[in-house]
C-alpha cells in the first residue's frame, strides 16, 4: 500500500511486514526504499518453533540474495560508506 499522508498509519502497518519467496521480500524491500529512502533499517525476526536449519537458511537468503541489491540501492542514493 503507498503511502497515504491523510492515513499514514495503516500505510505503515500495510507495509510493516514481509513474508513470501526472496524475490517478493526483496521487492518489498526495493518498493518500500524507493517510498522511503533510508539508509538502514531494523529487521526483527520472529521464529518460534522452527528447526534452527531453517532460521540459518532463512537469514542466510536474506544475506546473499536480498541485501547485496539494498546495498548497491544505498551506494547509487550517494550515501556515506555503510
Amino acid at each position: 500500500m503507498p503511502f497515504d499522508p491523510d492515513n499514514p498509519v495503516d500505510g505503515m502497518l500495510a507495509g510493516l511486514f514481509s513474508a513470501g519467496t526472496v524475490e517478493v521480500v526483496r521487492q518489498d524491500f526495493v518498493r518500500q526504499g524507493d517510498e522511503l529512502p533510508a539508509q538502514y533499517c531494523v529487521l526483527i525476526f520472529h521464529y518460534p518453533h522452527m528447526p534452527a536449519e531453517r532460521v540459518i537458511d532463512n537469514l542466510e537468503a536474506f544475506m546473499t540474495k536480498i541485501k547485496p541489491d539494498l546495498d548497491e540501492r544505498v551506494r547509487s542514493a550517494g550515501y556515506a560508506d555503510q
